[in-house]
């Protein structure tokens, strides 16, 4: 079994995410930024995944599951926490009471947006491990998987974090519509003067770009949560849990697709990334500034194509002999006086002498010790 439509959607979302990260990193937007990083991590590993294991459920790549499988427990995390940074920052732009922010709160920004969307997500992958009971699960078409002891623990240290930080953000993200419709008529001035990289269209699309994540990761959330902590296991011990930790346990396809809520669970998730890296794209990858950046991309790409073609038409010489002519390579001593020079020169005097040639070229003295010797039958050119 394999799922060709996940592999293509995730193989396009990395294409995507990445295409409008310069005008992102110009701007200073360490949110979105983020949220890029994460979408591209996330469509990478399931695009390896689908490829390796096509249609395989033998543990081919052990190193490859302990690294993927690590990184997808705070995949979630840091997708929420991105969008929360998003809405923050928009938040703090639109309540804002001075024109001018000052830098030393801009570097606190940043160092807080840095610390949700890094520092969180690993908590979050750290956390996972207590209940984590062995090292990974590998579906058929999918690849590698994250185990979990689903108990109460679990509920605490793993599903619970992406609703609370949705939740937060979705707070940011009313307080900014709020201010921003209660501050319409200077939010464009407001932006020019703050510093923020942004404008007025901008400020709309993240705001629609961090409602339209919310609203399709937090009920998946919520969902997750509910689903997992409606069957939970008793938790005994540390020892019992990891018992046989370095156990990969292999899962064919049959097993989920005779299951449909399997199914479901085990493909929303993933094709939840690949959506919200093409609903990424249509906020910030058709804009006018967008397509802006694709054409000075076009531009310096022709501009070196054409350097490279010309180049190429400089290397050919600009004098070549005509058809008739007959050019000889002599060699000699590697160090030639110029004695030696002058009778050369007479020798070929007399060996042509009587010969029906035009012209004899001279010969002179190479630096590499080498003369050549160019008999000319017709006029060169």
């Amino acid at each position: 079994m394999h799922d060709l439509g996940l592999t293509i959607f995730s193989g396009l979302g990395m294409v995507l995410v990445l295409l409008p990260l310069p005008m992102h990193l110009r701007a200073g937007n360490a949110g979105t930024v983020f949220n890029i990083a994460w979408l591209f991590v996330g469509n990478l590993i399931f695009f390896v995944n689908t490829i390796i294991w096509w249609d395989s459920d033998a543990n081919i790549a052990p190193v490859w599951c302990d690294i993927s499988i690590k990184i997808l427990n705070g995949l979630q995390v840091g997708l929420s926490a991105a969008v929360l940074c998003i809405n923050r920052r928009l938040a703090n732009i639109a309540t804002s009471p001075n024109i001018v922010t000052s830098h030393r709160r801009k570097r606190v920004d940043l160092a807080i947006d840095i610390i949700l969307c890094t520092a969180v997500p690993a908590l979050a992958m750290v956390c996972a491990f207590v209940v984590q009971p062995h090292r990974a699960n590998i579906l058929e078409g999918y690849g590698c998987l994250y185990p979990v002891w689903s108990s109460w623990l679990a509920v605490i240290l793993v599903y619970v974090w992406p609703p609370i930080i949705s939740l937060v953000s979705a707070v940011y993200g009313v307080i900014a519509i709020r201010f921003f419709l209660s501050r319409r008529l200077q939010f464009q001035s407001l932006l020019k003067s703050s510093h923020s990289g942004l404008d007025t269209s901008q400020y709309l699309r993240l705001i629609c770009l961090a409602g339209t994540e919310l609203v399709i990761a937090l009920p998946l959330n919520l969902w997750v949560l509910a689903a997992n902590a409606s069957t939970l296991q008793p938790w005994t011990s540390w020892y019992e849990v990891h018992y046989n930790w370095s156990n990969v346990i292999s899962i064919p396809a049959s097993y989920i697709t005779q299951a449909p809520s399997l199914a479901v669970s085990n493909a929303v998730p993933r094709y939840l990334v690949t959506v919200s890296s093409i609903v990424f794209f249509i906020f910030f990858g058709v804009s006018e500034d967008a397509i802006g950046e694709y054409t000075r991309w076009g531009r310096r790409a022709s501009m070196g194509l054409a350097r490279i073609r010309s180049g190429r038409q400089q290397s050919w010489p600009a004098f070549a002999p005509r058809l008739g002519s007959t050019v000889t390579t002599a060699t000699g001593p590697t160090s030639i006086d110029q004695q030696q020079f002058d009778n050369k020169i007479r020798d070929l005097d007399e060996d042509y002498r009587q010969r029906s040639y035009d012209d004899i070229a001279t010969l002179e003295p190479n630096r590499s010790g080498f003369a050549i010797a160019v008999k000319v039958e017709r006029e060169v050119v």
